[in-house]
C-alpha cells in the first residue's frame, strides 16, 4: 500500500525531510550572537606554566658537549670551580643581566 504524503504525492516527504536537516544543521553552524555587554574571556597564565613552555622549547641534549666534558673528566683536564663559576656568571647575566 502506497502512502499518500500531500498534494504533491509520494516524493515530497523526503524532500521536506532534507529541507529541515539542512536548516538544523544552517542554525547549529551560525555563530552565536555577541552580547556587548559581556565582559570578553581572559585566561591567566602561571608562571608554572611559563616555565614549563620555556623547557618545552629547550634544545634537546647536545651529545657532542656531554662527549667533550666526558673527555675533559677522563683526562683529568675538567676544572670544576672555574667550569661552575662560568656556568653561574653566565646564567646571572641571561637572567638579571648581571
Amino acid at each position: 500500500m502506497a502512502g499518500i504524503y500531500g498534494p504533491s504525492g509520494a516524493d515530497s516527504a523526503p524532500r521536506i525531510d532534507r529541507a529541515k536537516r539542512v536548516q538544523r544543521i544552517q542554525r547549529a553552524q551560525a555563530p552565536a550572537p555577541v552580547n556587548p555587554n559581556r565582559e570578553a574571556d581572559r585566561a591567566e597564565i602561571s608562571n608554572e606554566a611559563r616555565l614549563l613552555a620555556q623547557l618545552a622549547n629547550m634544545p634537546a641534549v647536545r651529545n657532542e658537549r656531554v662527549e667533550a666534558a666526558r673527555n675533559l673528566v677522563d683526562d683529568n683536564a675538567f676544572n670544576l670551580d672555574e667550569s661552575f663559576r662560568k656556568a653561574m656568571h653566565k646564567l646571572l647575566l641571561e637572567e638579571f643581566g648581571a
